[in-house]
């Protein structure tokens, strides 16, 4: 066997040109000049057959105008040892006399593979030996640079996948496979024995995966990050026609679920500019189990719209943080506490609520009045300390106590006004009530105050007391005389109003009305006003205009209550309609309710009070004195 380089010296006559066909790997031809002996036999091309790399056709240029009975290529590896030789036998030679150019072709392709006989993928050089029908032998044929068989796997590809990371383990087996098209092949097959690499885009770090099995498979293990990103990398060498292209690993992330336990938890209601503390215990699930996130963890806590500083866990997964002086712009304001999602982390577990943070307020005035009907006249204004609430708009009670230091007892709610406001109350967080002749005391004399219970929206206050009073009075004696009236008779009222100081004593030169409610009627007249004597005595005498129910009224002034005596009903002899006797005309008595408003019939005194019964003679019938304070 001939070595490369090696070439028969004969001589060159004018002849045919020979082609021979090998298998080789390599789909382009490779050109071969004549040897550097002056031979007659030169090769002329060397290139596949039909484009298949695993057979090998060899044209031939015979100057002995021969034609070519012999032929043998060698193939020797990069260390220059013959490796694989296409025997002699392994040709289709011409059966007759030469052309100009003739074929020597492989009869079987050369065969991929690592068993006896086979041709390991790789880069070959190579030398051909030929001999003619003249006889004439020609070895080593080769260009002086020698010519070059790829005999590779072409198309090379590689795949790959990874198994799902966690939180709890972030380690997956990567694994896939090297395939591309065997020399003479047709279709895709394993590459074996090819070193595999994981390489890290993110870190610029690379590690191995190991080597491809028989069936060209690989697989190994890494430790992924599910941030980076990651390609699969396989170097080509002599067995390949070039580089398969790096293929992406996606990262599979199978997120686990986090929870959060609360021990501590913000109250549902809060005082404004209030303390309150977020603590507890942050984990996730780790196939079932319910773990302590590592130290310096991230727990998230949202108040409202804003996020506080994000907080770190402790070495058991535990966190703690206080807002201490928390004063929102709102009344109700949602607060969350969660683990933030994360590639690993599911944010599965948030823990939520809402803290009612009530707003500052304040009565900045407070005033009540007893009139001498026995209501209470109050007003007052409310501040809210802090913008934004809007205003409470009922909630605030009247209360009162026989002293300033109570007992309180609830008497009416107040109602806010927009009427009559004062300038001193106008603001945008101020809020005016008041009330007049609604509400009923219960004493002649006690301390009022106002007060709001207070609710999530706003805190609780009270108003400074105020005192209000004024001295009773009475009718007493009270006679209407006579108790029956002939048409255009005289009707004589008379009576005594005492007034209670230290005890009940005489009320001089006030004045009394005369009242009456004719038959049929439901409004109280007055016919005539008389004044007291010293003696607290007065007495009328008139014409008697209608059957009625008759009475006499002290209207109360500053200091003092109203009061009213007894009721007698003194009918007509002949019955009479009430506005239709010529002897009655409304000039004759004016509604009382014109010149009074607050009057609630004849003599009632303040709510404490029990109505007076329909009576006779005297003071019998006079009504429970009130309780001063």
């Amino acid at each position: 066997m001939s070595q490369p380089g090696a070439m028969r010296r004969c001589c060159l006559l004018p002849g045919a040109l020979l082609s021979v066909s090998a298998a080789l790997l390599a789909a382009v031809a490779f050109p071969v000049a004549a040897s550097a002996d002056d031979g007659n036999i030169t090769i002329a091309s060397v290139s596949p057959t039909g484009g298949n790399p695993a057979l090998l056709t060899v044209d031939v240029n015979d100057a002995n105008s021969a034609y070519i009975t012999s032929l043998t290529v060698h193939l020797y590896n990069a260390s220059n040892a013959d490796v694989y030789d296409v025997p002699v036998t392994d040709w289709t030679y011409p059966a007759s006399g030469p052309t100009s150019v003739q074929a020597v072709t492989m009869q079987n392709p050369m065969i991929e593979g690592t068993a006896p006989g086979d041709l390991a993928p790789g880069t070959y050089t190579m030398t051909v030996d030929a001999t003619d029908s003249s006889a004439d032998t020609d070895n080593g044929l080769v260009p002086a640079s020698g010519a070059t068989l790829a005999f590779v796997y072409t198309a090379p590809a590689v795949t790959a996948s990874a198994t799902a990371i966690s939180y709890g383990d972030q380690t997956a087996t990567i694994s896939g496979n090297l395939t591309g098209v065997a020399p003479g092949g047709t279709a895709p097959t394993g590459i074996p024995g090819e070193p595999v690499s994981l390489d890290d885009l993110t870190a610029s770090t690379s590690a191995s995966l190991g080597t491809t099995a028989a069936d060209g498979s690989y697989s190994g293990t890494a430790t992924l990050n599910p941030s980076d990103s990651y390609q699969v990398v396989v170097n080509a060498d002599s067995a390949m026609a070039s580089d398969p292209a790096p293929v992406s690993l996606p990262v599979s992330v199978s997120q686990d679920a986090t929870a959060v336990s609360m021990t501590t938890s913000p109250p549902a209601d809060l005082d404004y500019q209030g303390t309150m503390t977020f603590s507890g215990t942050a984990s996730y699930n780790d196939g079932g189990k319910l773990v302590p996130l590592p130290a310096r963890s991230t727990v998230q806590v949202t108040v409202g719209t804003d996020a506080v500083p994000v907080l770190t866990t402790g070495s058991t997964g535990s966190f703690t943080y206080t807002i201490s002086n928390f004063s929102p712009g709102t009344d109700s304001v949602p607060w969350s506490v969660q683990v933030p999602a994360t590639p690993l982390l599911d944010q599965s577990a948030t823990v939520t609520g809402t803290v009612h943070v009530a707003a500052p307020m304040k009565v900045s005035s407070f005033a009540a009045t007893l009139t001498p009907f026995g209501y209470i006249d109050t007003s007052g204004c409310v501040q809210v300390g802090v913008s934004g609430y809007g205003l409470p708009g009922s909630g605030f009670e009247l209360q009162y106590a026989r002293t300033a230091g109570g007992p309180w007892t609830n008497l009416a709610p107040l109602a806010f006004t927009a009427k009559d406001v004062p300038a001193s109350c106008t603001g945008s967080d101020d809020q005016y009530f008041s009330s007049s002749n609604t509400i009923l005391a219960r004493l002649s004399g006690a301390y009022y105050r106002a007060e709001y219970k207070g609710t999530s929206s706003f805190e609780q206050t009270v108003s400074a007391a105020a005192h209000a009073w004024k001295y009773e009075t009475r009718i007493i004696s009270l006679t209407v005389t006579p108790r029956s009236v002939a048409p255009g008779g005289k009707l004589t009222v008379s009576g005594r109003l005492q007034q209670h100081l230290r005890s009940w004593a005489d009320y001089a030169r006030q004045q009394v009305l005369i009242i009456l409610k004719p038959k049929g009627s439901r409004i109280w007249y007055y016919i005539a006003k008389v004044r007291t004597t010293s003696s607290g005595y007065f007495t009328k005498t008139f014409t008697d205009p209608v059957s009625a129910d008759w009475s006499a009224e002290f209207l109360g002034n500053s200091d003092h209550l109203a009061s009213g005596g007894a009721i007698y009903y003194v009918p007509l002899r002949t019955a009479q309609r009430i506005f239709g006797l010529p002897a009655w005309t409304p000039d004759m008595a004016i509604p009382l309710h014109q010149v009074d408003r607050g009057f609630r019939g004849p003599g009632q005194p303040p709510g404490a009070l029990r109505p007076r019964r329909r009576g006779g003679s005297g003071g019998s019938d006079q009504p429970d004195r009130p309780t001063r304070a």
